[in-house]
């Protein structure tokens, strides 16, 4: 019988490298978004609740507070959110008191605007939008 890199195993006059004990592959590269110029506010971020996490946790993961993300994502229980429930984070905002939205397929910003009645111009400077054309489906969106 012949087992790769154990001696001795091989036919004679063929030779085989030795097995090489298998490794994980490297994690792959993380990319991040630029930093927003300083004064700029951070784009909230959609969030997907996992079996074990807690509000606090990952509110102080994105630099806010649990009553932020709370108060964003008008939750009645914060004890008690669903596996897979999709939050919207307002990123570094621990005082953040207003509403949220996913976009949604065929919405714009105008949309949101419309639906909540605030002005675009609200929307655009407290979410750090550049330009509210690169908004798309399933970005989340601060309200004010």
């Amino acid at each position: 019988t012949t087992v790769p890199g154990l001696p001795g195993t091989q036919p004679p006059g063929q030779t085989t490298a030795p097995v090489q004990p298998a490794t994980n592959p490297p994690p792959p590269a993380q990319t991040t978004a630029p930093a927003p110029p300083a004064g700029a506010a951070q784009r909230p971020v959609v969030y997907a609740i996992k079996s074990g996490d807690a509000l606090e946790r990952v509110a102080r993961q994105y630099g806010t507070t649990t009553a932020a993300v709370v108060a964003a994502n008008a939750i009645t229980n914060p004890n008690n959110v669903k596996i897979g429930t999709q939050l919207v984070i307002p990123v570094g905002r621990p005082d953040f008191r207003g509403r949220s939205a996913i976009l949604k397929q065929g919405e714009v910003l105008q949309t949101l605007a419309d639906r909540f009645k605030v002005s675009l111009d609200d929307i655009v400077r407290l979410n750090g939008f550049a330009n509210p054309d690169d908004v798309r489906p399933g970005d989340g969106v601060l309200i004010p």
